[in-house]
């Protein structure tokens, strides 16, 4: 079991050693990763990675929030953290209803994924957008911020859904393969002599 003590024996200082255990409570990922000795590591280095950078940020006098890059929602940090915590949910069984809806909604989650984080979508569609979430209450902020991410959610769903619906219409993925097949053979002819 991780603790405080192991955490100073690393080299860590008694605020960072306090400030990991901290998030590790908070998040419940230290009593459900240590008991089951699954990936703590590699989500420990992640918010490891997280709390020192706002640890050096501090130190140095700088603002604390200078660690965006880190913490961005396309950042290194966050893409591993999301790959940890879809490997912690990989096997978790399900019964047939939700493993139906997971097969429909699976193909399209690179898609949803992609067109929420175009820069054109952000600057364009999200800019200012929920910018009235701010005056709201604690509680309708709340509300509000899970009503835009599932609206989100669900537009670019039905978009990407659609798109795989009209590739297989129109054949793209036999035409990609007969394309890739001929790239790649005019590319042994000329390259493979």
């Amino acid at each position: 079991i991780l603790t405080t003590e192991h955490l100073l024996a690393m080299g860590c200082t008694p605020e960072l050693a306090r400030q990991i255990m901290t998030l590790l409570s908070e998040r419940k990922l230290a009593e459900d990763y240590i008991r089951r000795g699954e990936r703590l590591g590699m989500t420990l280095l992640t918010l490891l990675t997280k709390v020192g950078i706002r640890h050096v940020a501090k130190a140095i006098g700088g603002d604390v929030n200078a660690d965006h890059t880190f913490i961005s929602y396309t950042s290194v940090t966050i893409l591993l953290g999301s790959i940890f915590l879809f490997l912690a949910f990989l096997n978790i069984p399900v019964g047939k209803a939700p493993a139906k809806v997971v097969a429909l909604l699976s193909p399209a989650t690179l898609g949803v994924y992609l067109i929420h984080v175009h820069p054109l979508v952000f600057q364009h569609v999200f800019r200012d957008t929920f910018a009235a979430f701010a005056e709201a209450s604690p509680v309708i902020l709340s509300f509000c911020v899970v009503a835009a991410a599932l609206g989100v959610y669900l537009c670019c769903t039905i978009i990407e859904l659609v798109r795989i619906w009209l590739f297989k219409l129109l054949h793209i993925p036999q035409l990609a393969a007969l394309l890739d097949k001929g790239i790649t053979l005019a590319y042994r002819k000329v390259f493979e002599r």
